[in-house]
């Protein structure tokens, strides 16, 4: 509504596309629009931390007696003992 309203529709084209009263229509843009600015004005006193930037996981060392595994990077380790190549 409020994104209609803001591109320049008036409040009888609002009723019409939404298939209400022009008077309500009005009545729920400024509700709206009340509401909008209550939630400003609560982030303002209240903001929200931005989240830490997370880093890359460290690659998980190949367990000491596995044949084969399969890491979190996707690839495969092979240990010496096994002697097995792909």
């Amino acid at each position: 509504m409020v994104r209609l309203r803001a591109g320049g529709a008036s409040f009888g084209e609002l009723g019409e596309q939404l298939g209400l009263h022009r008077g309500y229509a009005h009545e729920l843009y400024t509700r709206a629009l009340r509401s909008l600015r209550e939630m400003v004005q609560d982030q303002r006193l209240d903001p929200v931390p931005a989240a830490p930037a997370r880093s890359k996981p460290k690659p998980h060392p190949a367990p000491a007696g596995c044949a084969r595994t399969s890491c979190v990077s996707g690839c495969y380790l092979r240990t010496a003992r096994t002697g097995a190549a792909s």
